[in-house]
């Protein structure tokens, strides 16, 4: 049998190798960077590669979940690597490769090295190399299977580095999207913009792609909890808290509309509603809408928090203080489920793990993700 440090061995090699491409194209030091560039022809291409790269997400997000059915429904990995769903998947990323090309092709035209022209269109490079990455990776997950074993919880490490590339390739769709026009400025509307919109489609499939990976196993359990029982007890809400907290900070600054993190959380409940209704159609079971839930009222207080602010023409909130509040959100959604037993139970010493590691998980993402989405919305921007 094949030893498991040779699985992750392989992986992280990979990883290592595109990490390092990255930063020579992307950040090493050159003695003079290339101003990127804001003509209409790069913006008019940037705007097109964003929405292809949203509807390789809704293919990617389809397979996903086509494909946890299907291994519920039939079993475990086995002769299955290229049965519909994983097709859908890799169909999804094929494309993300090959609009990145596209683009690439159209706007990397010019004079210098190819550091040059690289940095000249930092986003579409960066979306050219994680789509590179995810199809080099394609049989990384059969290789760990290979390895490992069936081992088919959602934590494998494939499954956690699809999860990271995949969210990655969507947030540079949004600073695509972005860049593609002036920098936005906060806002009190009700129809934000079409480019606005576009950035909440990313964040909602982001969302579901990442309560996917990070929760699937709490909410529609199959009889096996080895796992779960793995798992440190306070991990479920810290994953939805961690999740929530990034992707609802990336669509309210990248977009300074107060709403962005209310609708990603709303279509990102319609998207579960839509695979539970599915799922117990076909299999008679499915998964419970919790983590979708806890995740909304936080959004909701978020996007108040700064409309306030916009009404009465002050300066936005403090972003600790913006993170500070949607834990506090969150951690009283955990605890009024938790009286319902809508959660898994948690006594009352781990109830206080949650509260301190939670906050702490907001209080290092939430700023973190605000001020990455500032700088795509307001640096990329022409």
């Amino acid at each position: 049998m094949i030893p498991e440090w040779v699985g992750w061995l392989a992986l992280g090699s990979l990883v290592v190798a595109f990490s390092a491409l990255a930063w020579w194209l992307l950040w090493s030091p050159l003695p003079s960077a290339p101003p990127p560039r804001y003509g209409p022809k790069a913006r008019r291409t940037r705007y097109v590669v964003a929405w292809l790269v949203l509807l390789s997400g809704v293919l990617f997000s389809a397979g996903a979940r086509w494909d946890e059915l299907w291994h519920r429904a039939y079993g475990g990995f086995g002769d299955d690597f290229l049965w519909p769903p994983h097709m859908l998947i890799y169909g999804g990323l094929a494309l993300n490769a090959g609009f990145a090309g596209w683009g690439l092709a159209r706007t990397l035209r010019g004079r210098g090295g190819l550091r040059e022209r690289f940095r000249a269109e930092p986003l579409l490079g960066l979306l050219g190399l994680i789509a590179a990455y995810q199809m080099a990776s394609i049989p990384s997950d059969l290789i760990w299977h290979v390895i490992i074993g069936p081992d088919i919880t959602a934590w494998s490490l494939p499954h956690v580095l699809l999860a990271v590339t995949t969210t990655g390739v969507w947030i540079a769709g949004a600073g695509l999207a972005l860049s593609s026009s002036a920098a936005p400025r906060w806002r009190l509307t009700f129809w934000p913009g079409r480019r606005s919109l576009l950035v909440v489609g990313l964040a909602a499939i982001a969302l579901l792609a990442l309560l996917q990976i990070g929760v699937t196993e709490w909410e529609w359990p199959d009889g096996d909890t080895a796992a779960i029982l793995q798992r440190p007890a306070w991990s479920y809400a810290v994953v939805v808290l961690a999740a929530g907290v990034v992707l609802a900070h990336t669509a309210v600054f990248a977009t300074r509309w107060p709403g962005a993190a209310t609708l990603t959380a709303l279509l990102a409940v319609a998207g579960q509603v839509v695979t539970i209704v599915i799922d117990r159609a076909t299999l008679g079971s499915g998964p419970m809408l919790s983590s979708y839930l806890l995740v909304l009222p936080p959004a909701i207080a978020l996007d108040v928090l700064y409309a306030m602010s916009i009404i009465r023409r002050a300066r936005p909130a403090s972003r600790v203080f913006g993170a500070l509040l949607y834990a506090l959100v969150f951690l009283i959604g955990v605890g009024a489920m938790q009286l319902d037993r809508a959660l898994p139970p948690l006594q009352p010493g781990l109830t206080i793990s949650v509260v301190i590691i939670g906050v702490l998980t907001a209080v290092a993402l939430g700023p973190a993700l605000s001020r990455f989405a500032t700088w795509l919305s307001v640096r990329q921007a022409a």
